[in-house]
Order: C-alpha cells, then structure tokens, then sequence
C-alpha cells in the first residue's frame, strides 16, 4: 500500500492489489490530523456505502491512531467494534499497520514527539 500525491485535491492510496482510492488528508487542529479514505467509492457485502476515517491525536502528550468505519447513514464506529470474523472486510490488520505508517509520514514534520 502506498499514497500517491495527485495534481487534484484529492490524492490516492494504493492497496497495490490493483484497487486505488481516492484519500483526503487534513488537520482538524495542531493535535489531530485525519485522513479519509475511498468516500463514495466503497461498499461492503450489503451493499452499504461507506468510507475509512482514520486518525492520528494527541491526547495528554500521547499520540494514538483512531480507525473508523463511517457509513452513509451517519452510523459510526471503531473498526476494532466490528467483529474480528467480519473486520478484514473493511480493514485487514495489515492494512491497518501500513495506513499508520502512511498517516505518520503525512504529519510527522508538524508533530512534537
């Protein structure tokens, strides 16, 4: 998996499994950066839209990574909420460890470890 920085707003991640989608990067303020993945472009087995929300946040001088499922009828939810049989649907733990690794090389210049 890699992100790939486009000439448009939206840039793309590359599952390199021949899907790409569409990404949107952004800080919500100095402590919480947040990049959003494949809005309007993925469905799961039931047909129901949704996209990634990741994370990253400082609470009380800790970073941590935040993963969520967002659906189009506003339902939320963590992707460690999903069940672990069902989780690989929406993000495989592999997935996960790369996307936190893209997420840091994002925002690792305006971070203070």
């Amino acid at each position: 998996m890699k992100y790939v920085k486009t000439e448009t707003v939206l840039d793309e991640i590359d599952w390199g499994n021949g899907r790409k989608f569409k990404c949107h990067s952004y800080w919500n303020d100095d402590t919480s950066f947040a990049l959003d993945i494949g809005d309007g472009e993925l469905t799961d087995k039931d047909d129901n839209p949704y996209f990634i929300h990741c994370e990253y946040n400082c609470d009380n001088g800790m970073w941590h990574h935040i993963f969520e499922i967002w659906f189009e009828d506003d339902d939320t939810c963590s992707i460690y909420d999903i069940p672990e049989s069902d989780r690989n649907e929406y993000l495989s733990e592999t997935e996960i460890e790369e996307l936190r690794g893209i997420i840091y090389n994002l925002c690792k210049d305006k971070i203070n470890l």
